[in-house]
């Protein structure tokens, strides 16, 4: 995942930017169809995007 704040790289489950302190969301949403997902997974259930 990328900082909204700095585009620093954080790393999965971090719930703070290590880089900025900016709070990192829980979820992630789809770069294809927008569904909202958990961190873990690696392709979206709506739409099957990496």
């Amino acid at each position: 995942m990328i900082c909204s704040n700095c585009g620093e790289t954080v790393r999965d489950g971090a719930k703070f930017c290590e880089n900025c302190g900016t709070p990192v969301p829980q979820v992630k949403k789809c770069i294809s169809c927008g569904a909202e997902l958990m961190l873990t997974v690696k392709f979206c259930p709506e739409c099957g995007a990496r």
